[in-house]
C-alpha cells in the first residue's frame, strides 16, 4: 500500500525510526564514503540531507534557495552539470516553510549524469500526488506520522533498483538500516529488528481507509482543506508565505504589529488549538498548520474562530465562507481517535 501510495511496485523497508531515520538510511546505503551529493535546500529539512552526508564522509554541495522561494530547475540543471553529483536529495514538502516542490518539473529538466534521486517525502506521502516510477525518483524516506496519522516512530524507505544496486556495493557496513538485511527479512515476512508494532497496525489502518476511499479523493480532500484554510484565514488579514503552497503545511505571516508567539499561545490557551511557529531562521516570523487527517471540518472552523478572536470579528462571515466546501468533512481517519 506504501508503493500504491508513492506509485511504484517496490516494497517498503519500515523502520522504527523517526523521518530522520529513513533519510539517515537513504544516505547509508544508497552513498557510499567519498559520493558526491548535491543537496537542494529551502530550509531546515532541505539542510537535513547536507548534515547527515557530511557526518557519513560524503562530498556535499548545497544549491540553496530562498526560504518559502520557488525551485528553479535551470539552476538545478546548471549544478548538476558542474558538479558531477552521484547523489541529487530533494524536499518535496518542506516543512519549515509549507515550499512545495514540483518533483516531476525538477527531475525531467536534470541532464543524464545517471545520478540517484533520493526525495524526502517524510511530510507530502499520503497529501500530496507522488508518481517515484513515472518521476524517476529512485529512494524515497516517508514517515508516519504526519498525513498518515500514525504514533511517532515509524518511518519507511522505498529503494528502486538502482538504489538497492548502490547499496548492495556500497563498502560501507551497515547494521541497523542495512537494506539487505531488510530485504532478505522480507522474503520470510519478517523484519531485522523488533519493529514498532502498534505505530506500523495504525499505520497499516490508516493505508486501509486510503485505499478504501482512492487515493485521488483523499490527494483533492487535502488540496480542498488547504485551499479553503488559506482563504478564510488571508481574509482575516494573514498571509500565506511560500510561492507554492503544499497542502501538507501551511505557513503563514502574520499581520503587521501581530507576534508569532502572541497567536500560538491565545489558540492553544484560549481555543485549545495547537500550532508551531518557525524553525531555525524563520523563528518569530512565520505560523505553520498541517493535516494529519484527523481533522474534521469543525476543527478548521475552531481555528479560523480563534484567529477571529485575535483580529477582530469584523471579516469573520467572510472568511467562514471559504470554509463552506469543508464546513461538513469529518475526520480522514475515524478510527485512531476511538
Amino acid at each position: 500500500m506504501l508503493g500504491d501510495l508513492c506509485g511504484t511496485e517496490d516494497s517498503a523497508f519500515l523502520f522504527a525510526a523517526s523521518g530522520s531515520g529513513a533519510m539517515e538510511a537513504v544516505i547509508a546505503n544508497a552513498a557510499h564514503p567519498g559520493a558526491r551529493i548535491l543537496v537542494v535546500e529551502g530550509g531546515k529539512f532541505g539542510r537535513r540531507w547536507a548534515e547527515i552526508g557530511r557526518a557519513f564522509e560524503c562530498e556535499v554541495d548545497i544549491l540553496q534557495f530562498p526560504m518559502g522561494g520557488r525551485v528553479d530547475q535551470a539552476r538545478i540543471a546548471e549544478r548538476v552539470t558542474e558538479f558531477s553529483p552521484d547523489l541529487i536529495a530533494l524536499t518535496h514538502v518542506e516543512s519549515s516553510t509549507g515550499l512545495r516542490l514540483d518533483v516531476e518539473e525538477v527531475v525531467s529538466a536534470l541532464p543524464d549524469n545517471r545520478a540517484l534521486i533520493a526525495l524526502d517525502a517524510i511530510a507530502s506521502a499520503g497529501s500530496e500526488r507522488i508518481l517515484m516510477d513515472e518521476w524517476g525518483i529512485d529512494i524515497l524516506a516517508g514517515a508516519g506520522q504526519k498525513a498518515l496519522a500514525a504514533p511517532a516512530g515509524v518511518s519507511f524507505v522505498i529503494a528502486g533498483p538502482r538504489a538497492m544496486e548502490a547499496a548492495v556495493k556500497n563498502p560501507r557496513p551497515g547494521f541497523y538500516f542495512s537494506f539487505e538485511r531488510y530485504s532478505e527479512g522480507m522474503k520470510t515476512g519478517d523484519t531485522p529488528f523488533t519493529p514498532a508494532v502498534h505505530s506500523v497496525q495504525v499505520l497499516h489502518s490508516s493505508l486501509e481507509s486510503i485505499r478504501a476511499q482512492g487515493i485521488d479523493a483523499v490527494l483533492e480532500r487535502h488540496r480542498t482543506s488547504s485551499t479553503a484554510l488559506s482563504g478564510a484565514v488571508e481574509e482575516l488579514g494573514m498571509r500565506s508565505f511560500p510561492d507554492s503552497p503544499s497542502s501538507s503545511v501551511q505557513a503563514y505571516l502574520p499581520p503587521e504589529g501581530a507576534s508569532c508567539e502572541s497567536i500560538i499561545r491565545f489558540l492553544e490557551e484560549k481555543h485549545g488549538i495547537i500550532i508551531a511557529g518557525g524553525q531555525d531562521e524563520m523563528a518569530g516570523r512565520i505560523v505553520r498548520t498541517g493535516f494529519p487527517g484527523i481533522y474534521s471540518g469543525l476543527i478548521l472552523e475552531r481555528f479560523v474562530t480563534g484567529l477571529a478572536d485575535i483580529f477582530g470579528s469584523g471579516s469573520i462571515e467572510k472568511a467562514l465562507t471559504h470554509l463552506e466546501p469543508v464546513r461538513n468533512l469529518p475526520p480522514l481517519f475515524e478510527s485512531y481517535l476511538t
